[in-house]
């Protein structure tokens, strides 16, 4: 299975890396050929990892901030229609909740999709694969788009998520997250 992983930014993309190769084995390969006909650095993105599972193959792209990633979707869109032999089966969509509602963010991935072709998904879902069909050289193909807003109970960002995790060890740790804070705020 190919799939992409769009996220707002390097650290999330850093971070997803390391869970995934610490926790479920996935190793980086820079050198991994995803796909046959398109040049991943057609995407304006500013890191792009590659990790391999066995056959699987996962890229991931920072956008460059929340509202950035339009321009990634109008590249996977181009994959599709126009090699769609070669498309990734399955787009995350990892964004930062922050103050934002989960619908206004739906939304707006949604709009994002649209003004690039990407017109088969009436409702975008979190955490579920959005189903976009269509036929292309006589043949019908599918890509999945999945949402995933972070942190999931709540608004914030991963950093919240990282910050809870440390805090969780220990006193000493809890002490340092609160100083961290104090120091962000």
């Amino acid at each position: 299975m190919k799939s992409l992983i769009l996220c707002e930014g390097v650290d999330d993309v850093y971070v997803i890396g390391y869970y995934l190769h610490k926790t479920m084995g996935w190793n980086r390969n820079p050198k991994l050929k995803v796909t046959d006909n398109y040049n991943l650095n057609n995407f304006r993105n500013g890191k792009i990892e590659k990790y391999q599972l066995g056959t699987n193959k996962v890229v991931m792209l920072d956008v460059g901030g929340k509202y950035n990633f339009r321009e990634s979707f109008k590249a996977v869109s181009d994959i599709f229609y126009e090699q769609p032999k070669d498309c990734f089966e399955q787009v995350f969509i990892v964004m930062d909740k922050d103050d934002d509602s989960e619908e206004a963010l739906l939304e707006s991935i949604n709009q994002d999709l649209k003004a690039v072709g990407i017109t088969n998904i009436s409702t975008l879902t979190v955490n579920t694969k959005n189903i976009h069909s269509d036929i292309v050289e006589d043949e019908e193909y599918s890509i999945a788009f999945v949402p995933v807003l972070i942190p999931f109970d709540g608004n914030g960002a991963l950093e919240n998520i990282l910050m809870a995790a440390i805090a969780s060890e220990g006193s000493e740790e809890g002490l340092v997250v609160e100083k961290a804070k104090e120091y962000i705020d």
